[in-house]
């Protein structure tokens, strides 16, 4: 037959976090005496997440085995992409988005592109152009007219 082990967690009051802990396990333990069970499920979620993020010291996880803490090999966290970020153009309707996007959604143009801002300074004027001096001879192309 086996026999239990005892697991030990010390609490101070004074940290809100610990007060925290003591303030869960009281509710927990008032409420049909679950305060073991959520604690348990808590720390091997805590666990899991910890493993899964790669906090868990690698050597813990050797030692105890990826397998028993996820019920999976490890996957080492990848960078994660954002999902795209649909932004309305200006004075559309959201309402008009809830769909999936069918054939009864509306089409919508593009946003008008913002209005041209004046330079913080004014620019110089361009040169003038000078008119060139006709000295009676022939063009380029020659006297074909």
């Amino acid at each position: 037959m086996r026999t239990a082990v005892r697991l030990q967690i010390y609490a101070l009051p004074g940290v809100p976090a610990e007060k925290l802990l003591i303030d869960v396990w009281q509710a927990a333990g008032s409420s049909r005496g679950k305060a073991q069970e959520v604690f348990r499920r808590a720390l091997l979620l805590g666990l899991r997440q910890m493993c899964e993020a790669g906090e868990l010291d690698d050597s813990v996880v050797d030692a105890v085995g990826e397998e028993r803490i996820m019920g999976r090999s490890r996957r080492r966290r990848a960078p994660s992409v954002s999902a795209p970020v649909f932004v309305l153009p200006p004075g559309a309707d959201p309402r008009l988005f809830g769909g999936y996007g069918g054939y009864g959604a509306p089409i919508l143009e593009p946003a008008p592109p913002p209005p041209r801002v004046a330079p913080a300074r004014p620019l110089p004027p361009p040169p003038e152009a000078e008119a060139p001096e006709y000295d009676g001879a022939p063009g380029e192309l020659g006297d074909l007219m």
